[in-house]
């Protein structure tokens, strides 16, 4: 199983499918799915010449669970450390829901990483934290 350690020591499962050479799109999944959610995506861009990397968002899939909370800042660095982890000076990105505030927040922090970013179904902030309550709460007692 291919992990990259965080700065914060946190092992994060990733993907790296098609040419190492190839221009990088990094895909970022939603809460609280993983990086299996954008296997057809990934194939789909692979065909087609692209260097993919989807990677388990802290907490998500086959990555480490460390004591949270967890804040966006995490989520941008461990994707910073997955893009330095790889030699990946430059990507695309692509996130989808949190994965776009992830998105939003490497544009704002270490806009020199980012070639593009396409958000899909985001917010830049949630004034109404309840939902992301219903949903943990959900999560903590069905599970992922």
């Amino acid at each position: 199983m291919p992990t990259i350690t965080a700065t914060d020591g946190t092992e994060i499962y990733y993907k790296d499918w098609g040419p190492k050479t190839a221009q990088p799109i990094v895909f970022h999944h939603g809460w609280p799915l993983s990086s299996d959610d954008w296997d057809a995506q990934l194939l789909f861009f692979v065909q087609r010449g692209f260097r993919v990397v989807a990677h388990d968002r802290r907490g998500h899939g086959q990555s480490g669970i460390p004591k949270g909370p967890y804040a966006v800042e995490d989520f941008g660095r461990d994707a910073l450390a997955i893009m330095d982890g790889l030699g990946l000076k430059t990507v695309n990105w692509c996130g989808l829901s949190m994965g776009g505030m992830v998105g939003q927040w490497l544009g704002a922090n270490a806009p020199e990483r980012i070639e593009r970013i396409v958000m899909s179904n985001t917010h830049s902030y949630y004034t109404d934290k309840t939902v992301w309550d219903e949903r943990m709460k959900l999560a903590q007692d069905k599970g992922m």
